[in-house]
């Protein structure tokens, strides 16, 4: 495939654009770690969560999404489609995100000290900066930068090695330079261009399968009509293959994953909003437009690439789909959208792994009388560190068993930082074991196993090891104001039960909201209009409970009673 002159026009447009924004917020992060990190504690809610949405949009998504759907229908996006019900979607909304802005904290590893205090608690977390800072967040690079190279051989027949190269100096350049302003700043509009090009991708693909009815008819062709069937529905029969994996994931990956109280990025940015309220708005805004919007217009083309290419795996349909026709100018368009994409990943795994570094490694334990000009030179330098491969079922299987932990840390007074230790450490190894001797077990069996053998392991090392000091609690409890069961220092359970409702009838309106679209794109007209009338009914409940647990926060609550307060701190 080749571009037209118009074609590099517009890509040197958008890469010149976004330096541009990036160097021109760079004086921002000048003054302290804090504004480099946090954007100084002062990002407002909209911006937090369209840089998560931008986040989570990473180039090697579409690819993620079109090879689950090849294997497994439409019930395969169940794997991304049940972190709605978690920490980064309405349970991050009804609970975890004001807990995580009024513990100040700049990253998850820093909470450990904050909750355990004594020496396991410091060696845990110096492990969580290396471990999820770097270890993690190399893999995630590393398999985005897997799928550009793989989008770059489809497209062009060899990886686009210069081009990459560029982009990488220029995405390096503006985080280093700008810190999280330029991050988010940057998000807002790679993310913009990214969704308006894969709707206007997806409706031109649907056209060209003919429609939902054509779309149908060529699976039914391919697949067998009862196939075809299974391959269209959002939720799975017994009977099909994914049955059983799909349960694991509605069941158990949300909370047994270590994004189970929320991820790293979702962390940095809760704790960069404004206060607390506006800390729960973008989370409300990040699971409304990654739960309920933005997997659709891939879920479209996957489908679509199945049906128009069906001798070619979907990921390698996904891409020839893409430069199948498409005119010269748009051709440049979708390839800046396929590099925002890209960039609004890499910039904020680069600002969020040196934060980890400079703040729970340098900061802490190597240099901790350092000023705030070198904490800032050290997180610049620590952007040009990242680097390793790997894929999406093994950063979550990897930490299964230890969501449990990070969820329960925040309301039971008996979970400790040998709690946590021997979690991580039993969850790796079951899945090491699991790829070295593992049968022949689906990915939901295996995540059954890894919880299966990591729970009652940290439990016993729970109940064999010291608690945490009242002294220590007493602290953690005065900052956060937690909800829960914290011996000592009295239970905090009122008002928690219209939390979870907020949480339950939140989670059912966001799926239902999510399963209206997509049978509105599917042409399936009563179905649509039956659940967006339930929808309305989850939503109007969501929001009365909602309006009662702040009320009741506000008054008669013994819970956390500046939910709803400002907080600049």
């Amino acid at each position: 495939m080749r571009l037209a002159p118009v074609d590099f026009v517009v890509l040197a447009l958008y890469l010149g654009a976004i330096f541009v924004l990036g160097i021109r917020l760079s004086r921002r992060a000048a003054g302290s770690h804090s504004e480099f990190f946090l954007a100084g504690r002062n990002l407002p809610w909209w911006l937090a969560g369209i840089s998560l949405l931008a986040t989570s949009f990473s180039i090697d998504t579409p690819l993620g999404i079109a090879g689950l759907i090849d294997e497994h229908g439409i019930a395969g996006v169940w794997f991304a489609w049940s972190f709605a019900i978690g920490g980064a979607g309405m349970l991050g909304y009804a609970l975890f995100s004001e807990l995580w802005r009024r513990s100040r904290v700049m990253t998850d590893a820093e909470l450990v000290e904050l909750r355990y205090g004594g020496r396991a608690a410091a060696g845990l977390r110096a492990f969580k900066a290396i471990y999820f800072g770097v270890f993690l967040n190399a893999l995630t690079l590393a398999w985005v930068l897997k799928a550009i190279t793989t989008l770059g051989e489809e497209l062009f027949g060899q990886p686009p090695l210069l081009l990459m190269a560029v982009v990488l100096a220029l995405t390096l350049a503006y985080s280093v330079a700008a810190g999280l302003w330029g991050v988010v700043a940057s998000d807002v509009a790679q993310y913009g261009l990214v969704v308006g090009a894969f709707v206007l991708l997806a409706a031109r693909a649907m056209g060209k399968v003919g429609g939902p009815a054509g779309l149908l008819a060529a699976f039914t062709e391919r697949y067998g009509a009862a196939e075809a069937q299974a391959r269209l529905s959002f939720i799975p029969s017994p009977g099909d293959a994914i049955y059983g994996t799909f349960l694991a994931y509605v069941f158990l990956l949300w909370w047994a994953h270590k994004n189970a109280s929320a991820a790293g990025a979702v962390v940095q940015r809760l704790a960069a909003c404004r206060s607390v309220g506006e800390a729960r708005k973008s989370t409300l805004l990040f699971s409304v437009g990654a739960f309920a919007l933005h997997y659709w217009p891939m879920v479209v083309l996957a489908l679509c690439a199945l049906a128009l290419y069906p001798a070619i795996p979907a990921e390698q349909g996904f891409v020839r789909l893409l430069a199948d026709g498409v005119p010269a100018g748009f051709l440049g368009l979708l390839l800046a959208a396929l590099l925002a994409a890209f960039m609004s990943t890499v910039d904020s795994h680069l600002n969020l792994s040196a934060s980890y570094l400079v703040r729970d490694l340098i900061g802490r334990f190597l240099l901790p009388k350092a000023s705030e000009k070198t904490l800032v030179a050290w997180g610049r330098v620590s952007m040009t560190l990242d680097s390793v491969a790997s894929a999406w079922t093994l950063l979550a299987q990897i930490t299964s068993g230890y969501g449990l932990v990070t969820v329960l840390r925040w309301f039971w007074w008996r979970i400790n930082a040998w709690s946590e230790i021997t979690a991580l450490a039993a969850s790796a190894l079951a899945t090491l074991g699991l790829r070295l001797y593992g049968a022949d077990l689906s990915f939901g069996q295996e995540l059954v196993v890894v919880v299966a053998v990591s729970t009652p392991i940290w439990v016993l090392a729970t109940a064999l090891t010291q608690p945490t000091s009242n002294a220590v609690l007493g602290r953690f409890i005065a900052l956060v104001e937690p909800w829960g069961w914290w011996g000592a220092h009295g239970n905090r359970v009122q008002g928690l039960n219209l939390r979870l409702g907020v949480w339950l009838f939140g989670t059912l309106a966001l799926l239902g909201l999510n399963f209206t679209i997509g049978a509105a794109i599917f042409a399936n007209w009563m179905l649509a209009v039956t659940l967006a009338a339930g929808t309305g009914v989850m939503t109007w409940c969501f929001y009365r409970l909602d309006d009662a647990s702040r009320e009741f926060d506000r008054t008669d609550g013994d819970g956390p009673a500046s939910a709803a307060a400002p907080e600049s701190g």
